[in-house]
């Protein structure tokens, strides 16, 4: 997956929703506490840079169920128990973010 189409898919599972076609990072998002019948353009964001920020990240990672959550620590550490505490908090925003895609089932290697 690029980049872009990355933080668009944690995006939309973070309950950001587009402002309009064509979907773009860049473009104009409603965050999910944005009242659906209280929006409008002046309202709207930009995505955040889920690959380049933890913050983001821990804020997108929040929204995981147990098992959901199971399977992203999976994928962050793998079956090693040996330093598996300082590989998980040492992980980049974007391995992170992979992660997370994945466990979610989003990750598409197509159109990358």
């Amino acid at each position: 997956m690029t980049p872009e189409q990355q933080r668009i898919a944690i995006g939309k599972a973070c309950g950001f929703e587009p402002f309009s076609k064509p979907e773009s990072a860049f473009g104009s998002w409603f965050t999910p506490d944005t009242p659906k019948n209280r929006r409008e353009w002046t309202q709207s964001t930009v995505l955040p840079d889920y690959l380049n920020d933890l913050n983001a990240m821990y804020r997108a990672e929040n929204t995981l169920s147990e098992q959901q959550r199971s399977m992203f620590l999976y994928l962050l550490h793998g079956e090693n128990v040996t330093d598996k505490i300082w590989n998980l908090v040492h992980t980049s925003a974007a391995q992170r973010a992979e992660a997370f895609l994945r466990a979610l089932n989003l990750w598409n290697t197509e159109n990358t």
